[in-house]
């Protein structure tokens, strides 16, 4: 955490604001690593970083005369966006995306967007994520119900093969791009995300794993050591408070007996 130097003006109150900012930003940053932390074992999780962004303050009863006051606000929180571990899992339901994009799923009329490819069949045989949402392929949904098996490519091409072992091309799972995705996709919650902005075409370098899911990209270790320094950071800003507190009162009562 970086506050901006105050520029000097000998007043108590200056260094309350700057105080103030900072226990405020130390609050926003255990709330951050604590949800961090409780999503560590959440498939495709996307961890919470905080970004700063610099204030300056002036008494505007001082007009011009008055120094300036820089600290920094904290309420800038952005996604890390950046691919978690893949872990093989065996199962031929899952998947998991080794590059950019998002799968795409269909909830009700909403399009959403996820990194969580935990899949399964419906009763009618169709690819639905773990919430009953409908999997979207290029062409709309995708139906395994008749193949007794099926094999995916890289590109996320899905084959499925009868009892005979003839061979069926069952759909190409829609993969959705996104130019700036910390502006053009809002998170919802349950690793669901909603679109602001138009899709990419998708990046070839990206491969759809089959029997693969993503992990969250926390590190549950570094996340703890971090959030406990930061509580050692926030109890040190709160004894200073106090002792600045109490300098501010004796200020008061000299002030008041001389």
């Amino acid at each position: 955490m970086a506050i901006s130097s105050v520029t000097p003006s000998g007043t108590i109150e200056n260094a309350g604001v700057v105080l103030l900012s900072a226990k405020e930003l130390l609050i926003q940053q255990i709330n951050i690593e604590a949800q961090n932390l409780s999503n560590a074992d959440t498939v495709g999780f996307k961890g919470l970083i905080q970004g700063g962004l610099e204030s300056v303050y002036s008494d505007p009863r001082l007009g011009g005369k008055s120094p300036s006051i820089s600290y920094v606000q904290g309420d800038i929180v952005k996604r890390d966006l950046s691919q978690g571990a893949l872990k093989q899992t065996g199962n031929v339901y899952d998947f998991a995306l080794n590059g950019s994009g998002y799968f795409m799923v269909q909830s009700g009329d909403a399009k959403l967007y996820t990194r969580d490819g935990r899949f399964r069949l419906d009763k009618n045989g169709t690819l639905t994520a773990f919430d009953g949402s409908i999997v979207q392929g290029e062409d709309g949904d995708i139906n395994l119900g008749k193949f007794v098996q099926f094999s995916v490519s890289r590109d996320g091409t899905i084959v499925g093969f009868d009892a005979a072992g003839a061979q069926t091309v069952a759909g190409k799972l829609k993969i959705a791009v996104f130019k700036d995705e910390q502006n053009d996709l809002e998170y919802i919650g349950m690793g669901r995300f909603l679109a602001h902005g138009e899709e990419i075409p998708m990046d070839a370098n990206t491969q759809v794993m089959n029997g693969f899911l993503e992990q969250a990209n926390v590190n549950p270790i570094s996340g703890s050591i971090k959030l406990m320094r930061i509580m050692q950071m926030y109890e040190e800003a709160q004894r200073v408070t106090e002792m600045q507190d109490a300098t501010l009162s004796k200020t008061i009562n000299l002030r008041i007996t001389s």
